[in-house]
């Protein structure tokens, strides 16, 4: 199984910035490559966003193990 997430932001044809995650399924577990290109602001925002994301996902697992 393999899945991927790509968060990109055009500001100009000459500006872009690029975050990809790709996530896949090896024989005895899981593998998780990162790439990142572009600057700094769109990777802080990329960061806040990331923490918001990551509670999500906590209270998601966490109602999957109490049903």
């Amino acid at each position: 199984m393999r899945f991927g997430v790509v968060w990109q932001s055009k500001v100009n044809s000459q500006k872009m910035s690029k975050i990809n995650i790709e996530i896949r399924e090896i024989e005895n577990g899981w593998v998780v490559e990162e790439s990142y290109f572009g600057d700094e602001t769109f990777l802080k925002r990329f960061v806040d966003a990331e923490k918001k994301v990551n509670k999500i996902l906590q209270n998601f697992k966490k109602e999957i193990q109490n049903n």
